[in-house]
């Protein structure tokens, strides 16, 4: 899993972050939001989440970096997410605690194990989504759901000023 440095007060406070605690706490909330998988509803996916995550007080820059992410997991998921047949199900489930947010993005696709396999090339035409989504999220995670398809857990730790 790959770690970022966010904007942080001092050296201290941005080397913390690199080795987060296990995230144990219960809940605050959480909501499921279901979203079609027609990209040019990307962008309106993206601010229903930023919506639901509005009682958060996210500084705007975390909040951009959650949208830049959340549009490319999603951007993914209805790319190489899709079955053979049928229409693909994308769920976006947002979850909320005292100091972080979580986005599990779900899909009904053939799966995927987050290994990056694009370009590390910033201008590269494609494949560049898994690098934003590390560089952007704290926390990043893949799994296979019990249900088929790809989970991507994304966290993101509000700023402890808050």
């Amino acid at each position: 899993v790959a770690k970022s440095i966010a904007m942080s007060p001092d050296i201290t406070a941005a080397l913390e972050r690199l080795d987060l605690p296990a995230e144990t706490s219960d809940p605050l909330w959480e909501q499921t939001l279901e979203v079609s998988s027609d990209a040019d509803l990307l962008s309106d996916a993206r601010e229903r989440v930023t919506a639901v995550l509005e009682p958060l007080s996210f500084p705007e820059s975390a909040l951009f970096d959650i949208k830049v992410a959340l549009g490319e997991a999603l951007a993914n998921s209805i790319r190489h997410g899709q079955p053979e047949q049928g229409e693909a199900q994308i769920s976006v489930r947002v979850i909320a605690y005292g100091d972080r947010a979580v986005l599990e993005v779900h899909d009904n696709g053939p799966g995927f194990d987050g290994i990056h396999s694009g370009s590390d090339d910033v201008y590269a035409p494609n494949g560049r989504g898994v690098m934003f989504m590390n560089a952007l999220m704290d926390r990043v995670e893949y799994a296979e759901s019990a249900t088929g398809g790809t989970l991507v857990r994304m966290t993101k730790h509000r700023p402890s000023d808050r």
